[in-house]
């Protein structure tokens, strides 16, 4: 949907998808206004956040140079479906696809509604070949997280602030973090997220992490709020992702073209801005590239961050704290947007409290690193 509201309205435009019903299942958040193609869009926005350690420290922060958008999926697709709907030789396709035949200038779209031929073929759900083929040297952890809307009975949250990271919750499990995003004094999404190799066990296992959160951080009790909405998601957090060759006709977009963030499963931002790239070099009648993913120093940056969470989680958490405490979160967005300069990635880099944390990670990294530096 996304690239689809980005291009140029004289190119005939198919639009095969598994189920047009707008779905409110998923919550997007950004600090960039930029990529959202209208503000009507925007659900909340929040100017003040804070980031909460393992000891209860709060460090806050008012943003001079971003905000903090949240973006709702059901109102996103119902936007897309609205303006596609007026859009000139525009044809949506309800259905499930098969199979994506390349042939040498064209290829063919096998899906459950028969078969559609396309001069480009842009894909974002199929998973890219060789995705799981890692080597022993790749790190692979899932970004996972069950988030809840509530309401409460009584006023709880401030609705000008957001809880970005919160570090009180049970680490023993993994590198865990619960985000807040108060939409009004009695009702937030309150969602558990871990950056772990595998799933929790159980849904269920979530459930009581943020049923527990939400009792000993605010003092909710299940009787004095009500669960409006639940939603469940996983993100893959790898090193070095294997996109699908972007070569002509078929192009992977998306999660399936490498777009989100490894370090942190940021995605939204970064596909909106490929789907700007690839809307205006088709408007200029140029043939899309695959376009750039991460420049060698921010995979290098992934690689370390990736390598402390994996291996050393108590030691990540104390990072990211101090990394927002000592730089101010305006610095560290644009650091997670690949913004900064050079220099000041070093001083992000020193404000670290043990340089001995990168250099450990840098050594068990190190073959990984050398295979960033060839394919660079």
């Amino acid at each position: 949907m996304s690239l689809a509201l980005r291009l140029p309205p004289d190119i005939p435009l198919t639009l095969v998808s598994d189920s047009l019903e707008p779905k409110d299942d998923k919550t997007w958040c950004l600090w960039d206004k930029r990529v959202i193609p209208s503000p009507d869009l925007i659900h909340h926005t929040w100017n003040c956040l804070k980031v909460i350690g393992p000891d209860g420290e709060a460090i806050r922060s008012r943003l001079s140079q971003h905000a903090y958008y949240c973006i709702r999926s059901e109102r996103f697709q119902q936007y897309g479906l609205d303006k596609l709907s007026n859009r000139p030789q525009t044809r949506l396709i309800e259905a499930r696809v098969n199979e994506i035949e390349p042939g040498k200038n064209t290829a063919v779209l096998h899906h459950t509604s028969g078969s559609t031929h396309a001069d480009m073929v842009f894909q974002s759900h199929r998973p890219p070949p060789n995705t799981h083929l890692y080597s022993e040297q790749r790190i692979a952890l899932k970004q996972h997280f069950q988030g809840w809307d509530i309401k409460t009975v009584q006023p709880v949250f401030d609705p000008d602030e957001a809880i970005l990271m919160d570090f009180r919750v049970d680490q023993s499990l993994g590198f865990a973090f619960v985000y807040v995003l108060p939409f009004s004094t009695t009702e937030a999404l309150v969602e558990l997220t871990f950056f772990t190799p595998d799933l929790l066990d159980n849904r269920a296992m979530y459930s009581n992490l943020l049923t527990a959160y939400l009792s000993t951080q605010f003092l909710l009790e299940p009787d004095s709020y009500s669960i409006k909405r639940t939603e469940f998601g996983v993100i893959p957090m790898v090193d070095g992702f294997v996109p699908s060759p972007s070569e002509h006709p078929i192009y992977s977009i998306g999660l399936a073209g490498g777009h989100a963030k490894a370090s942190t499963g940021y995605a939204f931002s970064r596909i909106m801005r490929d789907s700007m790239r690839i809307g205006a070099e088709l408007s200029r009648g140029v043939i899309p590239g695959r376009g750039s993913l991460s420049e060698i120093r921010y995979q290098f940056y992934d690689l370390l961050i990736l390598q402390l969470i994996k291996n050393e989680p108590d030691r990540a958490v104390d990072i990211f704290t101090t990394l927002f405490r000592k730089n101010g979160f305006d610095t560290m967005f644009r650091f997670l947007d690949e913004q900064t300069s050079f220099s000041e990635d070093l001083q992000i880099m020193a404000s670290v409290p043990r340089y001995s944390d990168f250099f450990r990670s840098m050594w068990r990294t190190r073959h990984r690193l050398a295979s960033l530096s060839v394919r660079g």
